[in-house]
């Protein structure tokens, strides 16, 4: 038995499940206590092992199920592949961990995951001219090390910046790679402004003789709170 995802029972009542394409069939729930699982039972996993491609499109569905369901009810989405021997395996083990499913989802309640990525661009350091020989090389050379490491704290400062304007904020922040930022927030909050105002606070240090950094910005659109689950659980190693 497949498992896509847990929400609180209530929202039962306010989704049509059936109406919701699976990866190969249809959708049902599947209730423990004041736990509901979205659950797909044709479909083995495992099934996708031999070819990349089905494994593509079955990860893709899954995907597209969690984002269904999300656009209007609070879900604890699980990672692809997630799977059970048979429906009474599930229900026991619903059963065993409802109360930290149940804290985890009242904890995502409203909240969304957002992917924002960072670059920064500023001015190219003028190259040493090729006529410098020995010490006045060397001394170029050094100037422009020393410039380059210039450049990166105040990098730094900005980035450090950045994070503490999301901790003021209430946003959780999990770093998945250099400036590459993974978000939990509130729902429909306005990310568009404070990166503004992170940029104007900025633009507020004194920036004499250096250059000035500028950073572009790219987000994504609100998702399930894909990475925020696994820290929110640690999902039991009999899955």
């Amino acid at each position: 038995m497949y498992l896509y995802g847990l929400v609180h029972r209530s929202a039962i009542e306010m989704l049509v499940i059936n109406q919701i394409n699976g990866i190969a069939g249809d959708l049902s729930w599947r209730e423990s206590g004041e736990l509901a699982a979205i659950v797909e039972s044709g479909f083995p996993a495992q099934a996708c092992a031999n070819s990349e491609a089905t494994l593509i499109e079955a990860i893709v569905s899954h995907d597209r199920v969690l984002l269904s369901v999300f656009a209007s009810q609070t879900i604890l989405p699980l990672r692809f592949g997630t799977e059970f021997a048979s429906e009474q395996a599930l229900i026991q083990h619903l059963e065993k961990n409802q109360i930290a499913y149940l804290k985890a989802i009242e904890a995502l309640k409203n909240k969304a995951e957002i992917s924002l990525k960072l670059s920064a661009t500023q001015s190219e350091m003028p190259p040493i001219p090729t006529e410098l020989k020995g010490r006045e090389y060397f001394l170029a050379k050094k100037e422009q090390s020393q410039q380059q490491q210039f450049i990166e704290q105040y990098l730094d400062r900005d980035r450090a910046l950045l994070l503490q304007h999301l901790s003021d904020r209430g946003i959780q922040v999990f770093e998945k790679a250099v400036d590459h930022y993974l978000l939990l927030c509130d729902r429909n909050f306005d990310l568009k402004s404070i990166l503004e105002n992170w940029q104007v606070e900025m633009e507020e240090y004194d920036r004499t003789n250096q250059p000035k950094n500028q950073w572009i910005w790219k987000s994504s659109e609100e998702l399930p709170p894909y990475h925020f689950s696994g820290e929110l659980l640690n999902l039991a190693n009999e899955l």
